[in-house]
């Protein structure tokens, strides 16, 4: 019996629900907005219609895609088609008026791009490319004491890169990026410290694929795990950043389909990740007006103390805003903005905004300061410089620079380009690990790739992608270049 047999009674259920669900918001509403709730209904059932097919394994990219699809397209749409009193939309440059009716034609195109996306995943895939791969780079790990320490090692290299970054920037850092995305969002780049710093993420996710994979943990191993964990999470707290906040957790969950491959996910630590991502919000939000009131001269502990003395004070009305700060970062209405003025009067870019950065990428920026200006940019030139905001999502990136044509293309390409990187490097995870972190890795670059752009689905594979895998094949087990037992992955940590 097949995978889509066996699910077809769930997948019958959910498609009647949805078709009534449609028609009774259709009866309420007047039978004029008829085909927009058809269309979103439709479009909702199939972002997660990935979800009623199989068990859901988190190193699969098409489920990371399909929640992003979901959230930043299908609930943001919901909301402005039914006019959610607490709704603001993401620019001046376009009105209520305008959203309503772009509403419908930028959910087909969304939903074009999904289709076309699993398209590309869901191809046939030879399996003997997948295997050669695999033989051909060798990127086999095993959890006994010279891969540990030296994950360990990566992971305190990595922070050391992490903390010079920093000091480059000055003692109050971070507190003039969290102020320079409302004032001048365009000043903060990222340097080549904090890309050599990216090799942390390498110690991070092996070291608790090592921790889930082992039936009898070792307490030093446990003990290691924990304390990057906390060092990671206080460093979160202590930044003032949401993703610096997420990104752990993310990075745990990750590291757990890769020690338990077939695992359920227990409904306890889908409950811990919300909780934990509630609060980051929540501390984000009161972090962020603490350090916006406090001025420029502000250092980080002032702002620190001022949040846990007063901040309670003020939890009631960060309670209240939540749904509103968690709508709010919804950024549909950035495709409906490229869908109301490309191509006039704004003529398509090319591939301007993504081919330059990619050509130019691995050139460090201390030889060339100028490089992280040379792609265009949707809202620089629709407004200016100094607009802010966020990218104009993976869908209006592609419209932005070719048309439908590019997002039926880019959206396959996408497709497959994860898939294939699935198949070598995460597909066999059972005989050894050294690949599947690296692909963890890239997922903790892609975790929300649907709301930023399309140089956010290329530029871990040009930068990110080939240090993980020099490090990660510097430090493999060289006695499995041909073949290994895949008995010895539980070996004991001696």
């Amino acid at each position: 019996m097949t995978t889509l047999q066996r699910n077809k009674p769930a997948l019958i259920r959910c498609g009647v629900a949805s078709f009534i669900c449609a028609i009774g918001i259709i009866a309420l509403s007047g039978i004029s907005d008829g085909p927009l709730y058809l269309v979103l209904g439709g479009l909702t059932f199939i972002t997660v219609s990935p979800f009623l097919f199989s068990r859901i394994d988190l190193l699969k990219p098409i489920y990371w895609l399909s929640v992003g699809f979901f959230l930043h397209i299908c609930v943001r749409a919901w909301l402005i088609a039914l006019e959610w009193g607490l709704l603001r939309l993401s620019s001046p440059y376009l009105s209520y008026r305008m959203a309503l009716d772009l509403v419908l034609p930028g959910a087909l195109i969304a939903g074009i791009g999904f289709i076309c996306f699993m398209l590309g995943y869901f191809l046939p895939f030879p399996k003997d490319l997948g295997a050669l791969l695999r033989k051909k780079t060798s990127l086999i790990l095993l959890p006994n004491r010279r891969t540990i320490i030296l994950l360990f090692i990566i992971w305190s290299v990595g922070w050391i890169f992490r903390i010079g970054s920093i000091l480059q920037g000055g003692s109050s850092f971070w507190l003039n990026v969290i102020r320079s995305a409302y004032i001048q969002p365009d000043v903060v780049v990222i340097g080549p410290l904090e890309l050599l710093a990216s090799i942390r993420r390498i110690g991070f996710v092996g070291l608790w694929g090592f921790y889930f994979q082992r039936t009898n943990r070792s307490v030093r191993l446990s003990v290691l795990c924990y304390v990057m964990l906390y060092i990671e999470m206080l460093f979160g707290i202590a930044s003032g950043l949401k993703q610096f906040i997420i990104e752990p957790i993310l990075a745990v969950a990750i590291a757990y389909a890769i020690g338990r491959p077939g695992a359920r996910i227990r409904f306890r630590l889908i409950a811990f990740a919300g909780v934990i991502f509630l609060l980051a919000l929540i501390w984000v939000r009161e972090y962020r007006t603490q350090a916006l009131n406090l001025g420029w001269n502000a250092t980080r502990g002032e702002v620190l103390r001022e949040v846990l003395l007063n901040g309670w004070r003020d939890l009631h009305l960060n309670l209240q805003g939540i749904l509103e700060e968690l709508a709010n970062r919804l950024v549909f209405d950035n495709l409906l903005l490229v869908l109301a003025y490309v191509p006039e009067p704004i003529p398509f870019a090319y591939g301007g905004t993504f081919l330059p950065q990619m050509l130019t990428s691995l050139i460090p920026q201390l030889l060339w300061r100028g490089r992280s200006s040379l792609g265009r940019n949707f809202f620089a030139e629709l407004s200016g410089p100094y607009v802010g905001g966020t990218a104009p999502t993976l869908i209006g990136d592609l419209y932005f620079n070719f048309g439908i044509v590019g997002v039926f293309v880019g959206m396959l390409a996408v497709g497959l380009i994860m898939r294939t990187l699935y198949e070598w490097l995460a597909s066999c995870r059972r005989v050894g690990i050294g690949g599947v972190i690296v692909f963890g890795v890239l997922l903790l670059r892609w975790f929300d790739v649907v709301g930023l752009g399309m140089i956010n689905v290329l530029y871990p594979l040009v930068r990110e992608l080939p240090i993980a895998l020099v490090v990660v094949w510097l430090i493999r087990d060289k006695r499995s270049r041909t073949s290994i037992n895949p008995g010895l992955v539980s070996e004991e940590l001696r």
